[in-house]
């Protein structure tokens, strides 16, 4: 299986900008730790990013076995569509693929019930925390959306892609597809709100669920309803939330440095 990480280039400079991460070594540190870790455990490693990026992973030289600049496709859709590169990344794939966030670590290999069920995800979402974080955009496209997907208004539920692990090829195709059909059919709906980028987990997390339910797929995930220690356990760690802790930063700093020490200099010779 290919291990696949993805990157689009939405800030302008990722080496000054880091989005939502504290600082911009924490994002390249991470980036750091998650290749490298996820090299030990596949043969293939691929990123697909777009052109402006790739000074950035030339310096960083980390080991992946293939660069893809598919992103470059992106250039019609807003920066705030962050969740499209992901999208696109899994789209373009032909075999089976785990993507893996940059700031998904994995100090083990993920277990082979994840890695061989047809479709794996992080946990589910629902509940309240659907209620919260899926409602308000999810009744606003139902209400005034056009061309809206086959599979939408199946479920109350979505998925969370910090790793995603796929044998179903045509589940993918369908659920890239109704992606990209969504967005391509609202754009200016979306963009019109304010507050494009929120619309983000209901292109991935959200039509990822509806598409396994249309297509009756029962999906593996590593926490049902992601009991953070069960993870670790597993040997598995999504910075996720403490992408601005403090103490998370400095442990990720004190990892690489020791383990990774050239990619440490490297670091922080680009960013001083």
């Amino acid at each position: 299986m290919k291990a696949v990480f993805s990157f689009w280039n939405t800030s302008g400079n990722a080496l000054v900008q880091a989005t939502n991460w504290a600082n911009p070594k924490f994002h390249l540190y991470s980036w750091t730790l998650a290749v490298n870790q996820a090299a030990k455990f596949f043969d293939e490693v691929e990123l697909v990013t777009d052109s402006a990026s790739l000074p950035i992973f030339k310096e960083l030289d980390l080991p992946f076995t293939s660069i893809r600049t598919d992103l470059d496709e992106l250039e019609k859709y807003p920066k705030s569509f962050w969740s499209l590169s992901k999208i696109k990344a899994y789209q373009i794939q032909d075999k089976p693929f785990v993507h893996i966030d940059n700031d998904f670590i994995m100090f083990l290999k993920p277990s082979e019930e994840f890695l061989n069920a047809p479709i794996g995800f992080q946990n589910t979402e629902d509940g309240d925390w659907f209620e919260g974080y899926y409602r308000g955009q999810f009744n606003n496209l139902s209400e005034n959306g056009k061309g809206l997907p086959e599979g939408w208004g199946l479920v109350d539920e979505a998925f969370n892609f910090g790793i995603y692990s796929c044998n179903d090829m045509n589940y993918n195709k369908k659920y890239c597809e109704e992606a990209f059909q969504l967005v391509d059919n609202n754009t200016d709906l979306i963009v019109n709100t304010g507050h494009p980028g929120l619309y983000c987990v209901l292109f991935e997390q959200y039509l990822g669920a509806t598409t396994a339910k249309l297509l009756n797929i029962e999906p593996y995930f590593l926490s049902k309803y992601c009991n953070h220690q069960d993870i670790e356990r597993q040997g598995l760690i999504h910075i996720w939330g403490a992408k601005n802790d403090e103490k998370f930063y400095k442990n990720i700093e004190r990892i690489v440095h020791n383990e990774y020490p050239d990619k440490y200099e490297i670091i922080n010779k680009l960013i001083n």
